[in-house]
């Protein structure tokens, strides 16, 4: 017994080091250079409307979501996304999109979102207030709108399809609605596959700036950070956990018998 507490005990100080490094990672104090990379995102995204977002070899898009599949799950490369509407039209952004690796997919697969909680406003401390306004996904004019709901509930939005590469860029359209004040907002996602052999992300955040300050928007940004990758162990991590938990269900049922 005294052998499988010490393979737990491992186990959680792997979880452990495993979130310390997530959020040393993704703590960038020049994130700034993401939001303004992709320059010509405007021309990529009518090109992706009217073409279906094919697009050949493995050259990610600066600034885009990027999308793995790993142990049979979506994995984002980061937590914590970073945004700044007005881009493209007021109050509104096509930034982050999505991109990865040609055959990540099952080519004739769907990925589709689901928005997993209400918009929440930055006070300057915290995102524990839902905010006054809502914010709606669309994909150009053909899907959309989705949005997000007065109280905490998950809202499911709309699939797009992968391309005969196996690849999935894509940028939604998201628009912050009236009163559209000046503020710091986070829209939380969770992106999901038709393929029954791909199972869903973990729930990653966007923080929107509208007008404020580059200063309060790196600080909201810390915060998420810091709260989304903490203690948010790796796919291989909790097997190794849920692994330990079974033996030592294992040899309790034994003993007990």
């Amino acid at each position: 017994m005294k052998y499988l507490l010490k393979y737990l005990a491992t186990a959680f100080m792997v979880v452990s080091i495993a979130s310390f490094s997530s959020i040393a990672k993704c703590e960038d104090p020049h994130h700034e250079d993401e939001h303004h990379e992709d320059e010509h995102h405007e021309d990529e995204h009518h090109e992706d409307e009217h073409h279906g977002d094919e697009h050949h070899g493995d050259e990610h898009h600066g600034g885009d979501i990027e999308l793995q599949v790993i142990n049979g799950h979506i994995v984002t490369n980061k937590r914590v996304y970073a945004a700044e509407l007005g881009e493209i039209a007021p109050n509104e952004v096509d930034e982050p999109g999505f991109d990865n690796s040609t055959g990540t997919f099952s080519a004739g697969s769907n990925i589709g979102f689901s928005i997993v909680d209400s918009l929440r406003e930055w006070d300057g401390h915290d995102f524990e207030t839902i905010a006054n306004e809502t914010m709606s996904v669309h994909f150009g004019t053909s899907l959309g709108p989705v949005t997000t709901p007065d109280q905490p509930s998950v809202v499911s939005g709309f699939g797009l399809p992968v391309s005969d590469e196996g690849e999935w860029h894509r940028h939604y359209d998201f628009v912050l609605n009236a009163p559209a004040e000046t503020g710091i907002y986070l829209l939380q996602l969770q992106l999901s596959s038709d393929d029954p052999e791909v199972q869903q992300t973990a729930p990653f955040a966007i923080v929107f700036n509208q007008n404020e300050s580059e200063l309060n928007h790196d600080a909201a940004i810390e915060f998420a950070e810091l709260q989304f990758n903490q203690n948010i162990p790796e796919p291989s991590a909790l097997l190794l956990i849920s692994l330990g938990l079974a033996l030592l269900s294992t040899r309790v049922g034994r003993k007990r018998g």
